[in-house]
């Protein structure tokens, strides 16, 4: 679940995206529309700079009303299928060999066509 950290106030308008830096200062940005140029596009300008720290095993974001929430990051992934990962990974099955049901033909008698006679 999220918890708010900073209660910003910050009114959220339609058309721009709201993001944060390293630093956990709130940008905000344009948003790109089809057919648009990159060159149209002005640089994020800074909303609000805070003088909050980050740690590692959260994510941080601005939230529908305009704080600054942190909710817990899901690191490691989950399991493959109930698969048990052993310390150099899950190995892999070899390809059998399938035996063909017709004759090898020799490389010299290729070019050639061949009579095959009947066993009696």
């Amino acid at each position: 679940m999220s918890e708010k950290i900073m209660e910003a106030g910050i009114k959220r308008e339609t058309g721009w995206m709201y993001f944060l830096d390293r630093e956990l200062n709130v940008y905000r940005s344009k948003m790109m529309r089809n057919g648009q140029n990159a060159t149209e596009i002005k640089p994020p300008e800074l909303v609000l700079r805070t003088e909050l720290k980050r740690h590692k095993d959260y994510l941080y974001y601005v939230d529908k009303e305009g704080n600054i929430s942190q909710s817990k990051a899901s690191r490691g992934g989950g399991s493959r299928k109930g698969q048990k990962l052993k310390k150099n990974g899950p190995k892999k099955k070899s390809a059998k060999k399938v035996k063909s049901s017709r004759k090898a033909v020799p490389k010299k008698n290729r070019g050639e066509i061949m009579t095959l006679k009947k066993a009696a």
